[in-house]
């Protein structure tokens, strides 16, 4: 005999049991089993910035509380498998160690607390081969940085960092 049990929130943990009752009375319960539900997928993940040896990624999520790590990965061009270059709890990751004038597919996705992924996106990213040149990515320009001798405005979207070097 199958259960379906609807309405369980991702990356949670719940504990159940099985009773069988009929006419003549209930059984003994079964062992708890206990099962950690998927983490939910990723609604998205944006490329920030792009430089000849580094990205700048942000991963979109719905909730804060469906999920418990971020997982980014890469494939190995030696091996043709994919190996993880990012596993942790931050929205905004760099992704260091990159080389110039190539193509990169990232893939990302969300772990619940037993490790276990849900739905994955994918993204290819292609880093410019001048040093020097820093592009921007999927994200549209949201900024306004103002400095005077009152006070910083800041508006936008989100901003990695900002500094005035030199001011008369």
């Amino acid at each position: 005999n199958k259960a379906k049990i609807e309405g369980l929130n991702p990356n949670k943990k719940y504990y159940f049991f099985v009773q069988q009752m009929n006419l003549r009375g209930k059984s003994l319960t079964s062992r708890i089993k206990t099962i950690c539900t998927l983490p939910e997928i990723p609604t998205d993940f944006d490329i920030i910035t792009i430089s000849s040896n580094y990205v700048w990624l942000r991963v979109r999520v719905i909730s804060i509380e469906g999920w418990a790590r971020v997982r980014i990965r890469t494939m190995s061009k030696r091996t043709n498998e994919w190996r993880n270059i990012y596993v942790g709890k931050s929205l905004v990751i760099q992704i260091p160690n990159l080389r110039p004038n190539k193509t990169y597919d990232f893939v990302c996705d969300l772990l619940n607390t037993e490790g276990i992924p849900g739905g994955s996106i994918l993204k290819s990213v292609r880093t410019p081969n001048d040093p020097f040149l820093l592009k921007t990515g999927t994200i549209p320009n949201l900024f306004r940085i103002c400095c005077s001798e009152l006070s910083d405005v800041v508006e936008g979207d989100l901003i990695l960092f900002a500094y005035m070097k030199y001011m008369e």
